[in-house]
């Protein structure tokens, strides 16, 4: 849960873009100490036909399962910034529109050039480390503390020689590794489904107070110097989304 602390800072919505105030996802101290960076998941599909009705049909597709992603998730269209705080530094929050989605979908193409012809590429094992990230993630790879960066994005990238590459950036601090498969499964679910979907029920971040020993004399905020015990924690569920692996 936030510190209440933090929830009743008066200094809330300093520096917050206007169009970001009507929605605030609350992060628990293991998010706060999560490292600020990007889980980036790429995967590379056969696309023979990348010609613009072909790509913007798939684009449709995809903004389908974004639609099916945030109608439970939806502070993933939100971007994390400065939590200003009279007592803690270096704080973060996590806002996100209740009446606006924002177009989280970019998609761009590749000629067929040195590097990007998917047959070649196929036949050498798939060398895409020397891939630039820019080109084919829309999360930024550099960044000041006082940007507002997003908590989620998705770049299409069309090959004309004959592939799609989707690369998914999760935000370390909202979503952790665990959860990116389920995420990943509804997504693949909605551009998949003939028919509109229904609203899915209202996400409600998991409750973890049964996980924390009040009686301890150590307190959240004495984080990143973790214990064994919170390192698990970590791995485990709290406010944002955290994954659960079988038998915790």
């Amino acid at each position: 849960m936030m510190d209440s602390n933090i929830d009743d800072n008066p200094l809330l919505n300093v520096g917050v873009p206007g169009r970001l105030k009507s929605g605030i996802h609350p992060l628990s101290a293991v998010d706060q100490s999560a490292p600020r960076q990007y889980i980036r998941w790429m995967f590379i599909f056969d696309f023979p036909d990348a010609s613009g009705p072909a790509s913007l049909s798939a684009c449709t597709s995809i903004n389908k399962g974004l639609d099916y992603v945030f109608d439970q998730y939806p502070f993933l269209t939100g971007r994390l910034g400065p939590l200003y705080h009279p007592a803690k530094k270096n704080l973060i929050q996590l806002r996100y529109s209740r009446t606006a989605r924002p177009d989280i979908l970019h998609w761009t193409y590749h000629e067929t050039t040195s590097g990007y012809d998917y047959p070649e590429l196929c036949k050498a094992g798939m060398p895409v480390s020397h891939w630039s990230i820019p080109k084919f993630c829309a999360a930024p790879s550099f960044y000041e503390k006082s940007e507002w960066l997003p908590a989620f994005t998705l770049q299409a990238t069309f090959l004309k020689s004959g592939a799609l590459v989707l690369c998914f950036a999760f935000h370390n601090s909202v979503v952790d590794q665990w959860s990116i498969p389920p995420i990943l499964a509804r997504f693949a679910m909605g551009t998949r489904h003939p028919k509109p979907i229904l609203k899915s029920v209202e996400y409600r971040p998991p409750d973890i107070s049964e996980y924390v020993d009040h009686n301890t004399t150590e307190k959240f905020n004495k984080f990143p110097e973790w214990t064994p015990w919170f390192g698990l924690l970590s791995l485990g569920q709290n406010t944002a989304i955290r994954g659960q692996r079988k038998g915790e």
